[in-house]
């Protein structure tokens, strides 16, 4: 971002999250981006809820390009650029639910957004 900004606000609630280098992603909702400080050096904590458990991840490099967000994360936190896509229905069927134990059949986005946000509230 210019001048060391942070995006205001993500334009979608729930992403299909993506890395090269990070077959644990998914998922991602209720993306914060703080600015913070490590070890002398200022870095933005990337914070997300991934169905499952809260992440956090010390980045550098925040995009937004369009509706895609995208990070890289510290070399010394292990590394790889991630890319928040806004999930869709047919992200969802041709990405995401083959992937979940239990993936649910949607007739709208409204309905699978529902869907994941359920399971923060039963996680809790």
């Amino acid at each position: 971002m210019e001048n060391g900004e942070l995006p205001s606000g993500l334009p979608r609630k729930v992403y299909y999250v993506e890395s090269s280098d990070d077959n644990t992603v998914l998922v991602g909702m209720d993306i914060t981006l703080e600015k913070g400080s490590f070890q002398g050096n200022d870095i933005v904590l990337v914070s997300w809820f991934d169905t499952v458990r809260d992440r956090m991840m010390k980045a550098a490099d925040i995009k937004l390009e369009g509706d895609v967000f995208s990070f890289r994360r510290l070399e010394k936190d292990g590394g790889g650029v991630y890319y928040f896509t806004p999930m869709t229905l047919q992200i969802y069927n041709d990405k995401v639910k083959k992937r979940l134990l239990a993936g649910g059949e949607f007739t709208s986005e409204e309905e699978m957004e529902k869907a994941f946000f359920d399971t923060e509230s039963s996680a809790i």
